[in-house]
């Protein structure tokens, strides 16, 4: 004997179990897709910091001053200007305290996003939230130092005409308010991580 055809009731039992698996599933390739995304441009970060045009070094390395004048900017300039890399020579505080702390920043996101290594390596990831909070504060510190010496991108280009004075309030009013999103943003995820409220 076969077995009985499903009740109309179980078949919408399965319907139903269908339906709310399949947003499920999309919802997952999508967290997966935002999470290769973002350790992606993360991990690029990382290498412009510390690999090449590695900003923190000029004036501080010879070598590397020429590797990079030779190799790097030659071809770049047309695009981006030599100032936009080299403008940190000399400002030892900026580097220390925004460029640097910038690539444990952004090598930490892959760690902190990754669900097998929170579930591995608790202690680690934990220490890691602590670096990662105290980089975000220093960045923030070195943002501030950036615009008060002068050092923002619209003056990669002297060939430019400066900026207005409406323009210029107007940047630092636009920055002012990405570091408090910065910071608030941060202190939520302290918050959630406290409470075990993470995915």
């Amino acid at each position: 004997m076969g077995n009985p055809p499903p009740s109309p009731a179980m078949i919408h039992h399965e319907d139903a179990h269908s339906a709310g698996r399949a947003p499920a599933i999309a919802n997952g390739r999508g967290l997966r897709a935002m999470y290769l995304l973002t350790s992606s441009l993360a991990l690029f970060m990382v290498a412009w910091i510390l690999v090449l045009p590695s900003s923190w070094l000029v004036g501080w390395w010879e070598w590397h001053d020429d590797v990079l004048n030779r190799r790097f900017l030659g071809d770049s300039s047309r695009f981006v200007s030599p100032l936009t890399v080299t403008k940190y020579a000399g400002h030892t505080a900026v580097k220390l305290t925004h460029i640097l702390p910038g690539a444990l920043w952004a090598g930490s996101i892959p760690l902190q996003l990754h669900v097998g290594f929170r579930r591995k390596h608790p202690v680690l990831h934990r220490r890691l939230g602590y670096a990662f909070a105290l980089s975000v504060m220093s960045m923030a510190v070195g943002i501030a130092l950036i615009l008060h010496r002068g050092l923002g991108y619209e003056n990669d280009y002297p060939d430019l005409p400066p900026p207005s004075a409406v323009e210029q309030s107007a940047k630092h009013v636009f920055f002012a308010g990405n570091v408090m999103f910065f910071v608030y943003t941060l202190l939520r995820a302290v918050s959630h991580a406290r409470e075990g409220n993470v995915a």
